[in-house]
């Protein structure tokens, strides 16, 4: 009997255990049961939130985004419209002055004028609206290719349909300011549309003639193309399978719809849902909000055949009277939660599994592996760090054979390929600051000097000016000549100075437009020299070209008039009186070598040295005490380089000057 008992004590103990386990298991199921249950109830709500949360946030952003389309197109359009026409005038004022400079002294004015209007005539723009057309300052109308019959007859009391004088408010612009904008009303030319729509104009005064050059346009033209392009650009916007913007007036016509059941021009004003609740003055409700509203109604769905829920949110879109939106599907979001919430429970339970067995088996291998690599991994590391802080503090590489792991050697050299590219860059930024800091000196130095030989002519003038001015009486007819002399030959060198000084900062802010064209050096030569002719003969100097008649040169021709000028100017202007000045073109192989020699006061070598630096003070005043400030050589300069060309000078002391240029043909 004892021995019966004493062997089944160890069953016992394993029935209790066995017991012991299966109540602990089932606590523990039980326990972790309940609570997944109410995780997973919290995480469903959670989940439900967030997708309409989601929906709503996806539904806004694609709204916002088409709204973010017009205000991007429309955005300044008032401003752009007004730039657009600026340089439109001034691109027709540019010819005009072409025209003008071209032949004056060539061609009649009757001829010169007729060239600038057939010109301007048959420039059309802004999708054939645009035109110029030309007034003179009594309203005489001059150019106007939509009403030629009107041209040569006086506008000056034409008025608007809406009052006002047009042509007076143009021309009392231009008197006042020489160029502004002006605003009135007119048709559209060429247009079937026999309104009157508010038009705005850019007009500016010619130096010549008492012309006015101008044109217009129709800011009700500008938002209709707009618009065009703001609705096709909408059209391609999708959030969803169905998801589409849709646009309609505040009146309720349809401008947008993804629907063939509300085609453009549509009226939903009457139309209901599917439970016959008027659709419109729920959208105009919420369209009116500050940041647009949600709104909800039930659609007989053709894609799920069934009636399901709906919601809609609008934003309106003041500037063209437009109701933006869209909509998303309310009742998939339960067949979307559902999916999710299997899912979910599957993903948990695998989740649980895999997490559990992971995290054993990967804390016994760390704890393993960390114990023996712990001290190897830290040494290395260290041994990087000291390496990668001493080769950034002396902008050197890391040393690749201090490391024997492959994982380390390519870091260090992933390392030293920043660290290039940082030395790389840190040397480009010093170089760059060097380069700023000499820019910054020149320039200052540059309008150091503009500024003093700027002051120097207008001092000389103001004082000539009040001397004549209080004591013009007590003055001879000689002193008289003497002093206007004196003051006409400061305001020339004033007027060259700041010509030059206009020309090179317009090179160095606008960039210079290099326009190469096939030129005839002896015609060009000829022009230039006809300029300077009074000049020369006050000084009574001889001026000698030497220049084949078909040497001809493929470069920008204001650029190579500007170089000749400026000198031929400084020719005449360091040389004295019964002087020779020889102007010399060598007609070579690949290039054309022009050469202006005089027989003037030369220079000395540290002169020479100077001459096209922009920090140097070279002005030298001229044999009749001519001004200037050597700026007209560094425009030769910059112009010549633009060639691909150069510029040497050969000069002694008291014999005379050689400038040689050579361009490439």
């Amino acid at each position: 009997m004892l021995k019966n008992n004493y062997k089944s004590l160890p069953n016992q103990f394993r029935r209790y255990l066995l017991v012991v386990t299966i109540v602990i298991v089932t606590i523990i199921f039980v326990v972790t049961s309940i609570n997944e249950y109410k995780r997973f109830e919290k995480e469903s709500k959670d989940l439900r939130k967030k997708v309409r949360s989601e929906q709503r946030a996806n539904l806004k952003f694609h709204v916002k985004s088409a709204i973010d389309i017009i205000d991007m197109i429309a955005g300044g359009v008032q401003k752009k419209m007004e730039e657009d026409l600026k340089k439109r005038v001034d691109e027709a004022y540019g010819i005009a002055i072409s025209i003008y400079n071209t032949h004056k002294g060539s061609s009649s004015d009757e001829d010169i004028k007729l060239m600038i209007r057939s010109a301007l005539r048959p420039i059309r723009f802004f999708n054939g609206r645009g035109y110029y057309f030309i007034i003179n300052t009594e309203g005489k109308s001059l150019l106007n290719p939509y009403r030629e019959m009107a041209e040569e007859t006086s506008i000056y009391n034409l008025e608007s349909i809406f009052g006002g004088k047009p042509i007076k408010k143009i021309i009392d612009c231009v008197k006042t300011q020489n160029s502004g904008f002006v605003q009135y009303y007119r048709e559209i030319p060429n247009c079937d549309d026999s309104k009157i729509y508010k038009k705005t104009s850019y007009v500016r005064r010619l130096p010549f003639y008492n012309w006015i050059i101008g044109t217009g346009e129709y800011i009700d033209c500008i938002e209709k193309e707009l618009k065009a392009i703001a609705i096709e650009k909408i059209k391609s916007i999708r959030y969803d399978e169905y998801g589409y913007i849709f646009i309609h007036e505040f009146d309720g016509r349809v401008i947008l719809s993804d629907s063939l059941e509300y085609s453009k021009g549509f009226s939903i004003l009457n139309d209901t849902d599917a439970n016959g609740v008027k659709l419109f003055p729920k959208m105009i409700t919420n369209a009116f909000k500050p940041e647009g509203g949600f709104y909800t109604y039930s659609w007989n769905s053709k894609q799920h055949k069934e009636k399901r829920l709906h919601e809609g949110f609008v934003r309106m879109v003041p500037r063209w009277n437009w109701i933006i939106g869209g909509f998303s599907d309310m009742t998939s979001l339960d067949v979307i939660i559902e999916k999710k919430r299997a899912n979910l429970i599957r993903d948990l339970w695998i989740y649980l599994l895999f997490v559990v067995s992971l995290v054993g088996v990967i804390i016994i291998a760390v704890y393993l592996i960390s114990r023996k690599m712990k001290n190897t991994v830290l040494k290395v590391f260290n041994t990087y760090y000291e390496s990668l802080v001493y080769a950034v503090n002396n902008r050197t590489s890391i040393d690749g054979a201090k490391f024997d792991y492959i994982e380390y050697k390519r870091l260090v050299s992933v390392s030293n390929k920043v660290l290039r590219y940082g030395q790389f860059a840190y040397a480009k930024l010093e170089d760059r600051e060097r380069e700023l800091l000499k820019s910054n000196q020149t320039k200052d130095r540059f309008f150091s000097i503009i500024a003093h030989d700027l002051k120097n002519p207008f001092n000389n003038l103001l004082g000539f000016i009040n001397i004549l001015q209080e004591d013009y009486e007590e003055l001879d007819d000689i002193k008289r000549r003497q002093y206007i002399s004196v003051l006409q030959r400061n305001s020339n060198n004033v007027f060259k100075l700041l010509t030059n000084l206009l020309e090179w900062s317009r090179s160095q802010i606008e960039g210079v437009h290099f326009k190469p064209v096939s030129i005839n050096l002896l015609n060009l030569i000829n022009e230039e020299i006809d300029i300077f002719e009074n000049l020369a003969s006050g000084k009574n100097l001889h001026i000698y070209i030497s220049v084949s008649k078909d040497v001809n040169l493929f470069a920008d021709k204001d650029m190579i008039k500007t170089i000749i000028r400026n000198l031929l100017s400084n020719a005449i202007k360091f040389t004295r009186v019964n002087g020779d000045i020889h102007v010399i073109v060598n007609d070579c192989k690949n290039e054309v070598e022009i050469s202006v020699e005089d027989s003037g006061v030369g220079m000395s070598q540290e002169v020479q040295d100077k001459l096209f630096k922009l920090d140097e003070k070279i002005s030298t005043a001229g044999t009749n005490n001519e001004l200037g400030t050597g700026l007209g050589l560094i425009l030769c300069k910059e112009f010549i380089d633009k060639h691909n060309g150069t510029i040497r000078v050969s000069s002694e002391k008291g014999v005379g000057s050689k400038f040689c240029v050579n361009l490439p043909k």
